[in-house]
């Protein structure tokens, strides 16, 4: 690998060359916004819109890129290329990292822009990779900046930044306590539109807790006029335990289930559905769509690939967890209330208006 990109680097000008080493601060598997790219070798070698263009093109053809779409105006770089040169650069990836940060003079990371492409959702890991665990933990403890990251991406996104400092600071107390409220409210957070909304989701769940009451206070006069926040504590805060609150049935849940590896949960509704959610964000995976009448129970196979539910439409369907596509359907003569793999993987149990059925699932 090393002597085949020995090749291409030799076609390149010195500063060509740096400028591609340049890039290594990025993650895998992204499709990186010329936009940003651009501000990165503004910084570090004074190129315009047209100058990033035309390297990025002329990479492309070299085969350092995987990919350059004009269309998109994004790159895309090889794994194995990116790793490379990471260990070309070594220790100066904090250097660039912290060029990338300084070209969007900003003095507080809540002043992006909502339609940024790229810093949403990789700003921490870059103020990781120069070491500013001050910032980092300033930044995620900032009220305002969880509030528009939540209307710019979604609650689930903040959560995750939320983790990563807290791996940075594990100490910090008052950033553990707000992780955990901020998880038990992100489904309320995920209905808002406005900043306003969000601003006063956090303000009224937050500013009772004494160890929190420090980012409320300086949150408050950000918040638009007027709002709503909480006169006492909230009658509805929940209990220490809750972990989150998966929201996004439109009826009565009726029935849910748990894959065995605990990496998904699948629920049952009145709303004729079925959803898988990921059990550590809380995100939506599927929506399992296909019944007529309220589904009242669901199942997961012990390997974990399928998925079986019970409705009151008569009818069994066995799901494929992996796509959500129905891989087949039975008809019976009654409503069905719940539903069961048995441990051998083979044979399903579901129990209706009708009696028990024993049923084996053939493939």
């Amino acid at each position: 690998m090393s002597a085949t990109l020995r090749v291409s680097f030799e076609v390149l000008k010195p500063e060509e060359y740096a400028r591609y080493q340049e890039l290594a601060i990025f993650p895998e598997d992204v499709d990186l916004p010329l936009a940003t790219v651009q501000k990165l070798w503004d910084a570090t070698g004074k190129l315009d819109d047209f100058d990033t263009e035309d390297l990025c093109h002329r990479l492309y053809r070299l085969s350092l890129l995987l990919d350059c779409n004009l269309a998109t105006r994004t790159i895309r770089l090889h794994d194995v290329v990116l790793a490379y040169l990471q260990q070309q650069v070594g220790t100066g990836l904090v250097t660039l990292h912290g060029q990338l940060l300084d070209a969007y003079t900003l003095a507080r990371w809540a002043d992006l822009p909502r339609n940024e492409p790229y810093l949403w959702d990789h700003l921490v890991a870059h103020l990781i990779g120069v070491r500013r665990t001050e910032e980092l933990i300033a930044t995620v403890k900032d009220l305002r900046y969880l509030a528009i990251k939540t209307l710019a991406r979604n609650a689930y996104t903040v959560e995750t930044d939320l983790e990563r400092a807290e791996t940075q600071a594990p100490t910090d107390l008052p950033l553990r306590l707000l992780k955990r409220h901020f998880r038990q409210m992100s489904h309320l957070l995920n209905r808002c539109c406005t900043f306003t909304e969000a601003a006063s989701v956090l303000h009224s769940r937050l500013a009772h807790l004494d160890e929190l009451s420090s980012l409320c206070q300086a949150f408050e006069p950000e918040i638009p006029r007027p709002f709503l926040t909480s006169w006492h504590s909230l009658p509805d805060v929940p209990h220490p335990a809750l972990i989150r609150t998966l929201q996004g049935h439109t009826g009565e849940v009726t029935g849910c289930a748990v894959s065995p590896d605990g990496d998904s949960i699948v629920s049952a509704s009145w709303d004729k559905t079925l959803k898988v959610w990921d059990a550590r964000t809380g995100a939506t995976r599927l929506t399992l769509e296909g019944h007529t009448d309220g589904v009242r129970g669901c199942a997961v196979s012990p390997q974990g690939d399928f998925i079986v539910s019970a409705s009151w439409d008569n009818t069994l369907k066995v799901w494929d967890t992996r796509t959500g596509v129905c891989l087949c359907t039975l008809f019976v003569d009654s409503r069905l209330n719940g539903c069961v793999f048995h441990p051998d993987g083979e044979h399903i149990v579901a129990a209706g208006d009708g009696g028990v059925y024993f049923l084996r699932w053939v493939r």
